[in-house]
């Protein structure tokens, strides 16, 4: 069932970046959320086949991972307003890392000491700091979102090396923690290339388009399938 709704989620990911570089961004919306559905789908039937804490928590952060989606795919259609979908954005996804963080938290905590958890934490905040000053750099202007770019890439950052950092402890053991991880540096690649189509100027190419929506929804789904891990 899992993978039926991945292929369905796929094939209106093609009708919504389609519609996406077309300029059609009501269309885009629509196929939007019906593709950010799939990964939610996935991780509450999972969630069913196999109950536990670890699974309430990742649902719930799949759950505002698709709140973020339509935040921000209102913010083409209300441009008057983007601010404010794009904090709202910003929100969403940064409560779902944080639901992200506590599930490897309850699954990882009795069996990784608590110094393989404080040094990705401190390099999560430092180096957030470092990729949004150094991207100042390169022509990517956050403006009044800087701080809130800091604090979401804080989070983000935070679970992908907390998910390394199992990782690296249980020598790959853990299958969970792996497929987190992978599913944060897909997570990272595709809000790089985010930053630049928003806060870039020129940079809003269709190929940029996709493989952004292409990494970004090979992260949820990662995230998802750790569930049955």
């Amino acid at each position: 069932m899992q993978y039926i709704l991945m292929i369905f989620s796929w094939i209106s990911l093609y009708f919504f970046m389609k519609a996406r570089i077309e300029g059609n961004m009501i269309r885009s919306l629509f196929y939007k959320v019906i593709c950010s559905s799939g990964f939610l789908l996935t991780g509450i039937y999972l969630l069913y086949m196999a109950p536990s804490r670890y699974s309430w928590l990742m649902a719930c952060g799949l759950f505002f991972g698709l709140l973020g989606d339509i935040w921000l795919g209102l913010k083409w259609i209300y441009e008057k307003q983007q601010d404010l979908f794009i904090l709202a954005g910003f929100f969403c996804f940064a409560i779902g890392h944080f639901f992200y963080i506590m599930a490897l938290w309850m699954h990882s905590v009795r069996n990784v000491p608590l110094f393989w958890w404080l040094i990705p934490l401190i390099l999560a905040i430092v180096s957030s700091y470092a990729v949004v000053t150094y991207s100042r750099k390169k022509g990517i202007r956050y403006g009044k979102f800087q701080h809130i770019a800091v604090a979401y890439g804080s989070f983000l950052l935070l679970m992908t090396l907390l998910a390394g950092s199992v990782s690296i402890w249980t020598q790959g053991q853990d299958q969970r923690a792996f497929f987190v991880l992978v599913g944060g540096l897909c997570f990272v690649i595709s809000d790089l290339v985010l930053s630049m189509i928003y806060f870039k100027k020129d940079t809003n190419s269709p190929k940029r388009i996709i493989f952004n929506h292409v990494m970004y929804y090979m992260a949820q789904f990662f995230i998802a399938f750790s569930i049955l891990r």
